[in-house]
């Protein structure tokens, strides 16, 4: 008929199915008959839309027959939207199954937005309010802790930027997502200068990333054990910082008068080193060095840039006589960089390239000196070939 008059059958099937439903309110029809009935029906119409005939099974009180319905609906928003707008109209019983179907519809949808409304139904608001039931929310992951893991992830992301760290580590404590949870407490660490909370915080970190967790991967187990190291580390480098802070206060290191204290606590390792080079306390350094187990390439380099940044280049040139780990193409270059071009000048000898030597001559403008330095690395690697045709140094 709908064919013949030019209806549309869609508007004529879906108020079909909705008078369907409620006329069998009180009835002995299951809803897997009524849901069979209806699909029959809209077999014809392929593009026909099932949540708001699923809106209306749960106004009749058959929310069973709304969920079966919407798992027939193609478009994710709209199963989202009518389950979450339902979670607000049953008893809590209801409410829980539709928020359960809504945060995993969301999450396989990979829809921010829509994984957004479904957090917010389920906390009662804003996860980063302090209204908000992140309890509920939590309980509710956790049934399908898997499936819904970017759940986890998107709530816990969303705490973390909003520096609701303990909020976070809460949540994933909950979820009993024990890495996640260390690292949300670690995140306070940053956020604190005073020395006695820093520690404690560590503290408490080290012994978070320190719990075993059966159900971590290898990969997963080996990354708890360096966090709970670099916690220790970075307790040992605060209680080093806070000592250094002391003597330099009662020495007046590089204080001229009315100037502020130097500040040590809090800051990186390589940024305290270069910073107790440029106070020429050379002496700190290398001790602090020594505790913090710190490379001789590694602290080569910081020691470099230290005095450099200083301006103790006559310090530095007597650092560079001493056999070099990391070769002497660094000092040339920090020399040259500093316009010392005399200190480099008697290092470009000791770069194992003659290229570049020829390099570093060029660019002190020494072209005669660049042209040599060429010539003679071509004589060396011709008289290589000629040795290695005549089969000289071979067993």
């Amino acid at each position: 008929i709908c064919e013949w008059v030019g209806h549309s059958s869609d508007k004529v099937l879906f108020h079909w199915a909705c008078e369907k439903i409620r006329a069998a309110r009180g009835s002995a029809q299951t809803d897997e008959q009524l849901c069979q009935t209806i699909l029959e029906k809209f077999q014809r119409c392929p593009g026909i839309g099932f949540a708001d005939v699923a809106r209306v099974a749960a106004e009749m009180y058959r929310p069973h027959l709304a969920t079966v319905l919407l798992n027939h609906e193609p478009r994710s928003h709209a199963q989202v939207q009518v389950l979450v707008q339902l979670s607000r109209e049953g008893d809590e019983k209801d409410r829980e199954i539709m928020l359960r179907l809504a945060l995993d519809k969301a999450a396989r949808s990979w829809d921010p937005d829509l994984m957004n409304s479904a957090i917010s139904a389920a906390c009662m608001g804003d996860p980063c309010e302090r209204g908000s039931d992140i309890q509920s929310c939590a309980r509710l992951i956790k049934e399908k802790l898997y499936e819904l893991q970017v759940v986890g992830d998107m709530v816990t992301k969303q705490l973390l930027a909003r520096e609701q760290f303990d909020r976070a580590r809460m949540l994933n404590d909950l979820l009993d997502r024990k890495r996640p949870a260390a690292f949300a407490a670690l995140h306070r660490v940053f956020r604190q200068q005073n020395y006695d909370e820093r520690t404690k915080l560590l503290r408490f970190s080290k012994d978070l990333f320190g719990i075993n967790d059966p159900s971590a991967t290898d990969s997963e187990k080996s990354s708890m054990q360096f966090m709970a190291q670099a916690c220790v580390e970075e307790m040992d480098l605060l209680a080093a910082q806070l000592t250094l802070e002391e003597k330099a206060n009662a020495k007046s290191w590089g204080r001229s008068f009315g100037s502020t204290p130097q500040r040590f606590l809090g800051l990186p390792l390589v940024t305290t080193l270069v910073k107790l080079l440029e106070l020429g306390e050379v002496r700190e350094a290398n001790e602090l060095r020594t505790r913090m187990k710190v490379s001789d390439k590694r602290y080569w380099r910081i020691k470099i840039r230290g005095l450099a940044a200083a301006g103790s280049f006559e310090e530095l040139n007597a650092f560079a006589i001493v056999t070099s780990p990391i070769g002497y193409e660094p000092f040339v270059e920090t020399f040259l960089k500093y316009g010392r071009q005399d200190f480099a000048l008697a290092l470009v000898p000791k770069v194992k390239s003659s290229e570049q030597q020829a390099q570093y001559y060029q660019q002190m403008g020494l072209h005669d000196q660049a042209q040599r330095a060429r010539s003679q690395g071509q004589e060396r690697s011709g008289a290589g070939r000629l040795l290695n045709i005549l089969g000289v140094g071979r067993g």
